[in-house]
Parts: C-alpha cells; sequence; structure tokens
C-alpha cells in the first residue's frame, strides 16, 4: 500500500520550484537587460561613426575650401605684384625721371607702386607742383594707367591686348596716396601734414584724370569708381631716419592697387587682396 507525502516534504518542493521560478525570471530579467543595453551600445557606436564620418566629411570639405582659399589669395599677390611691375617697366621704358632705380619688391608684394619726391614734387608746405616736371611725368603715368587698367576694370570692357591674369583678377580700386616727411607743418598750432598729403593726393589724381579721363570711367564688379584718394601724413613712413635723405624718401605719392578674384561667369568678388 502506497504511502502518502507527508506536508512538511510536499511543502520543501513547492518552495523549491518558486525559488526556481524566481531564479528563471530574474535571468530572463537579466537577459533582456543585457539585450537592451547591447543594443543602445551599438546605437551609441553606430552614432557615433555617423558623427565621426560627418565630422572628418566637414574637415574634408573645409580643407579644400582653405586650399582654394590659399590659392586665389596666392593668385591675388601675384597678380598684384605683376601689375605694379608691369607698371614700373613700362614707366621705366619711358625715361620717366625720378622713378626708382629698382622696383621695391616688398611694396609691389603689397600692390604698392612708389612715386618718390624726385619723380612727383611739390612746393613746400603746398600742394601745387613743383616745376613742370612732375606734370610731365604724371602725364606719363596717366598714360601707361589708361593703358593697362582698363584690363584690370570690370567696366568698361578694354579694347587692346590685355594681361592673361586680368581675365581672373579686377580691380576694386586704385588709390592716389599722399605721404609727408616726419617734419610737423604746423600752422596755428595744429600739425596739417594730414591734410597737406591728401591734398597732395587729390591734385596727383586730378592731374591724372585730366590726362586721361577714360580712368575716371573705369568701374569695378560692384559698379564703383575704382580711382580714389587717401592721406596718411607722417602715419606711414618708408625710412625711419631723420636725415634729408629720409625726408625725400618719406615724400611721396604711392599708387597702391587693390585686386580681387573673380569667378569666370560672375562678377561677384570672391577674395579681397591687400
Amino acid at each position: 500500500m502506497r504511502r502518502r507525502r507527508t506536508a512538511p516534504a510536499a511543502e520543501g518542493e513547492g518552495f523549491l520550484a518558486s525559488i526556481s521560478d524566481l531564479m528563471a525570471a530574474l535571468l530572463f530579467v537579466f537577459i533582456a537587460t543585457v539585450l537592451v543595453f547591447a543594443n543602445r551600445l551599438r546605437a551609441a557606436e553606430a552614432r557615433a561613426r555617423e558623427q565621426e564620418q560627418r565630422a572628418r566629411q566637414t574637415n574634408e570639405q573645409l580643407e579644400k575650401e582653405r586650399a582654394k582659399f590659399d590659392a586665389e589669395h596666392r593668385g591675388v599677390a601675384d597678380a598684384r605684384r605683376d601689375l605694379v611691375a608691369l607698371l614700373f617697366r613700362n614707366l621705366q621704358a619711358k625715361g620717366l625721371l625720378g622713378l626708382e632705380k629698382t622696383l621695391d619688391t616688398d611694396a609691389a608684394e603689397q600692390g604698392v607702386l612708389h612715386l618718390p619726391e624726385g619723380a612727383v614734387s611739390f612746393s613746400r608746405g603746398k600742394y601745387d607742383f613743383d616745376g613742370a616736371q612732375s606734370v610731365s611725368n604724371l602725364a606719363a603715368v596717366a598714360q601707361e594707367l589708361a593703358n593697362v587698367l582698363p584690363c584690370y576694370a570690370v567696366s568698361p570692357r578694354p579694347t587692346g591686348d590685355c594681361p592673361a591674369s586680368s581675365k581672373t583678377y579686377k580691380l576694386e580700386a586704385m588709390l592716389f596716396e599722399g605721404h609727408t616727411d616726419s617734419h610737423p607743418f604746423m600752422v596755428n598750432g595744429t600739425d596739417l601734414n594730414l591734410y597737406l598729403s591728401t591734398e597732395r593726393a587729390i591734385q596727383t589724381y586730378k592731374t591724372v584724370i585730366h590726362r586721361q579721363p577714360v580712368l575716371d570711367d573705369l568701374r569695378n564688379a560692384n559698379h564703383q569708381k575704382v580711382l580714389s584718394v587717401a592721406g596718411y601724413g607722417a602715419e606711414r613712413l618708408l625710412d625711419s631716419g631723420t636725415g634729408p635723405d629720409a625726408d625725400r624718401n618719406n615724400r611721396r605719392i604711392d599708387l597702391r592697387f587693390i585686386l580681387t578674384a573673380m569667378a569666370s561667369a560672375d562678377p561677384t568678388p570672391k577674395v579681397t587682396g591687400p
């Protein structure tokens, strides 16, 4: 005859079954949690890879833009230097009196052509030219500017042969800049060097325009006049000396050429120099 299980044995088996069910549930929760974290980790890694790829693509694009900008900037600097060198050579060939014997290459890199006191001279403390030679020299300068600058203007269109660089690089502005020596020009207790240099630049500009009116018609990409003036007094000395030679070097008219790089079919300026 079969014996019936005792109550304590049945209770023990039920307890073990409950523990087993609890452990199974905990294991399921643990596995589910691991899977959730694993999925989140994979998603985070995917986002990180995507962000890294976007960052790499952005950096590559920036490097391309930087290389393009550097190339355009170098192109502007080269075109600016070549324009100044061309004008200098042509004026030298014309035998312009008082022009420097050699081109100031540092100035040419900045788009500046010096007309020293020997080339353009003014009466002391005045903006009148000191003799007919200065007017004659400016006539030669005006003629050379009229021969070359239309190539670098957006309008009107040039009629003659032009340098190759003028197709890509155009004038934003050309400044007649007046400079004095370091000695104050005092009138009623006021140093008028700044005023004097500006008036001398204006007088030079008017003389050039009078000789070659076509220059006053030149326009940049914004349809603004190319030619303008500026006066710096003694603020931009070429020679830091204090003797007569330094004073002569500092008294000058500078021609400053500011070029922009143009897209082939777009008259909007891209890079400006200097």
